[in-house]
């Protein structure tokens, strides 16, 4: 028996909990952190340090020092303002663990071969009984953005526990692909290594009636392209929901390079309204979906390290679908005219961006 894992959940139903906005899900995962009673373990790719990213390093100072185990893995890059602070030698005093994942520097900047893969994880686990998995970073400028976060508890937290001993073992080499429970599997590593990218694949082509692809973000591969239009050429209801306000401008503008070829064969677009759309969700049907960190871009598909929950519990599936809907809702309907009088600068920007679109 691994010591990370409770004996006494493994048997227990795995219970999911839904938080749409980012703001919210830090209350919820804070809580769970002060009550955490013997570990907090946590792979984030954005934990910033500002007035909120200061509130979770505090805390994990305090727990540290009381004894508790404390683990973090971010990335480099995303959490580089808490790389370049005081904060890991504070943690590191109190007898928390702090690493770093893929140290490039000044020296790499010439070498985009060292830039990846990032960790785009965000995953939590506290005491081996509540686990998170979603697309929420920890950073005051995306307070109000539209994310999904899910909290788990039940026999599915062991799945967590096996990957982050993984992760702590090899961090370059922690791929994860657990088998099903409870209608769900945990995928952590890259997309395209753990074999998720052939199966997401294989789902849209066996699609049946009607898919929801939902992200920031719509730069797929070729092969990705092909397939969601021969689905909406068949018949089937294939819709795309991206974020209006955007935070990457380069990557949304070379994004929309490719929606006239997507919509002429059938394929639905919308650009969410309200906030940046940072959720990164599919269903498939009513029986298949997926939710986690995996942006539908070239980064999280062939070179970063990203989790994903494969969702095949009706129940649940029912429920990420009535996000979507909740999302169209808010979403106004891009047309071929949208796409040929948006900006000039923006089509520019587009044209310049593709040739360096797998580094998006």
């Amino acid at each position: 028996m691994d010591d990370d894992i409770v004996p006494a959940i493994m048997t227990q139903a795995t219970s999911w909990q839904c938080i749409l906005s980012t703001g919210e899900s830090w209350k919820v995962l804070y809580a769970d952190c002060v009550a955490a009673q013997h570990s907090i373990q946590m792979e984030h790719y954005i934990l910033a340090d500002d007035e909120e990213g200061k509130r979770f390093l505090k805390l994990f100072c305090q727990k540290a020092l009381q004894g508790k185990e404390i683990k973090l893995m971010l990335d480099k890059i995303g959490s580089r303002t808490v790389f370049y602070s005081k904060w890991p030698e504070k943690l590191r005093k109190a007898g928390a663990v702090i690493e770093f994942f893929n140290h490039v520097g000044w020296r790499d900047l010439l070498s985009p071969r060292r830039w990846f893969p990032r960790d785009h994880c965000k995953t939590a686990l506290i005491d081996g009984r509540i686990a998170y998995l979603g697309s929420a970073c920890i950073d005051m400028n995306m307070k109000l953005w539209r994310d999904t976060q899910i909290r788990l508890k039940g026999a599915m937290t062991t799945q967590f526990a096996r990957a982050f001993r993984r992760l702590w073992r090899n961090p370059e080499q922690a791929e994860y692909h657990s088998s099903g429970k409870d209608g769900l599997q945990l995928v952590i590593g890259r997309a395209l290594h753990t074999s998720f990218y052939k199966e997401l694949l294989f789902r849209l082509k066996n699609a049946k009636k009607e898919i929801y692809l939902v992200g920031p973000y719509f730069m797929p591969s070729l092969k990705f392209r092909l397939v969601i239009k021969a689905a909406a050429r068949k018949g089937l209801n294939v819709n795309v929901i991206v974020t209006g306000p955007t935070d990457v401008l380069l990557a949304d503008c070379v994004g929309q390079t490719y929606f006239r070829t997507l919509l002429k064969s059938g394929v639905k677009i919308f650009f969410y309204k309200p906030t940046v759309l940072h959720a990164k969700y599919l269903v498939i049907d009513d029986d298949w979906a997926s939710v986690g960190s995996l942006n539908f871009d070239y980064l999280s598909f062939f070179h970063n390290r990203e989790s994903s929950l494969i969702v095949t519990d009706t129940a649940k599936v029912a429920e990420l679908k009535s996000h979507a809907l909740m999302d169209l809702e808010k979403s106004k309907n891009y047309t071929m005219k949208d796409w040929k009088e948006r900006p000039f600068l923006y089509k520019i920007i587009g044209i310049l961006g593709r040739p360096i679109k797998r580094l998006l």
